[in-house]
């Protein structure tokens, strides 16, 4: 499913675990793992070179209570859709899929049954690509030529911050916003040879949680 994308404040966050599945090292006093279900919709802000995306997956939460300084990893993993012109026409250059990979640290503030935590994320992206079939006719059509793509993996940034919320004592909601910052570089190689370019591939990420204690 797509979204219109939308450009959101970069500092003020809060949200959680998702679809993608971020996982946070928060605070919880009655159980220590917590599974469920999250949805997290990735945003581009870049409207017009690649689109946005909605995901429904696995949410978790492992905590040991209080709060302070905590160390997070995270599993932003999305696909969009990269367009570029070819010969004056708006084209469709095909699909990448971003798997990173990351680790951080936060600081997180308890109050009651709220936990509100200001993390960094950083990590290793391992990125492909799969082109269509709309660039390769036009690059046909246009320079008679035949195009095929690569993209290289890339280092990717993520601030966010998160609101836990505990309903019971074994029922808990999480959102989060966030921003990955991920700036690969694709390749398109014709018989002329490669033209590299590097993509602004960067995502707003919002998403929402609720899990169920487990231990």
């Amino acid at each position: 499913m797509r979204r219109a994308a939308h450009l959101l404040p970069a500092i003020i966050y809060f949200t959680i675990v998702s679809g993608s599945a971020h996982a946070a090292l928060a605070q919880t006093k009655q159980t220590w793992l917590n599974l469920g279900v999250g949805v997290t919709t990735f945003q581009s802000t870049k409207p017009g070179t690649h689109s946005d995306n909605l995901g429904v997956g696995i949410a978790w939460r492992i905590g040991h209570g209080g709060g302070g300084w905590t160390k997070s990893i995270g599993f932003g993993w999305y696909e969009t859709g990269l367009r570029t012109s070819v010969a004056g026409l708006e084209t469709r250059v095909g699909s990448i899929h971003v798997r990173p990979i990351m680790f951080g640290y936060g600081y997180t503030v308890q109050r009651g049954r709220a936990a509100v935590e200001m993390k960094t994320l950083g990590g290793y992206s391992f990125n492909t690509i799969s082109v269509d079939n709309q660039l390769r006719q036009n690059y046909l059509n246009a320079f008679d030529t035949w195009v095929s793509g690569n993209i290289h993996n890339s280092w990717v940034v993520e601030p966010e911050a998160s609101l836990w919320y505990d309903l019971t004592s074994r029922v808990g909601v999480n959102v989060s916003l966030g921003y990955m910052l991920n700036r690969p570089i694709v390749v398109l190689t014709t018989g002329s040879g490669p033209t590299p370019q590097r993509w602004n591939a960067d995502m707003v990420v919002m998403s929402f949680g609720v899990v169920y204690g487990i231990f």
